[in-house]
């Protein structure tokens, strides 16, 4: 399902017609501006209000939160109690 979404500073958007994620930098509605940063780009753009409203976007994930996801996942596993471990191959080794 597509549709324009609001656009919001610091949130994150999927275009789908360049199936392309970008973060909203700035909105300027008294401008009539929107200030986006193309995933992987290193300069901003800018876009109307009036193009936005023509776009198919949808919310997305912010590629930074993905990673820090990761890396809590990977930093709990670091946290595994290697006693409850070895106990837990003993009792098998006894049956």
């Amino acid at each position: 399902m597509s549709f324009t979404a609001e656009p919001i500073a610091g949130e994150w958007y999927h275009d789908n017609e360049l199936d392309q994620d970008f973060e909203i930098i700035s909105v300027d509605e008294y401008e009539g501006l929107i200030e986006i940063l193309r995933e992987g780009a290193e300069e901003s753009e800018e876009i109307s209000l009036d193009d936005w409203d023509d776009l198919l976007v949808e919310p997305a994930d912010s590629p930074l939160r993905d990673s820090r996801l990761e890396n809590d996942f990977v930093s709990d596993a670091d946290f595994i109690d290697e006693d409850e471990v070895e106990e837990t191959s003993l009792e098998l080794d006894e049956d």
